[in-house]
């Protein structure tokens, strides 16, 4: 969470740039270069609408990362954001439905 509310943000590492430039020019976003470790490029995005794009082109290209299974939890997040069921109260059934989308969330990393 930042801010107060969670947020959500999608990143593609890759130690040639070239090879996550693609991303940037399709679908917008930043491509920087990540010095930690031995030094990587990555892409990333963290508007909404970059993101439902991002969906969309995997949707065309599947991935084969073991982390894709988050990607289909993502529309539930932007729905649970919306209802600001993040916000902590016990008795809520939205918030509820947060803690459940967070442990799915955490099982799927």
């Amino acid at each position: 969470m930042k801010g107060g509310y969670p947020k959500l943000s999608i990143t593609v590492t890759n130690k040639h740039e070239v090879n996550v430039k693609h991303f940037e020019s399709v679908l917008g976003g930043k491509v920087y270069f990540d010095r930690g470790g031995y030094g990587s490029y990555k892409w990333s995005i963290q508007s909404q609408n970059n993101i439902e794009m991002f969906l969309d082109y995997i949707k065309k290209f599947p991935s084969r990362s073991h982390k894709k299974q988050r990607l289909f939890l993502t529309p539930k997040f932007y729905e649970l954001k919306s209802l600001k069921a993040y916000k902590p109260d016990l008795d809520s059934a939205q918030y509820k439905a947060w803690i459940r989308f967070n442990e799915s969330w955490q099982e799927k990393g």
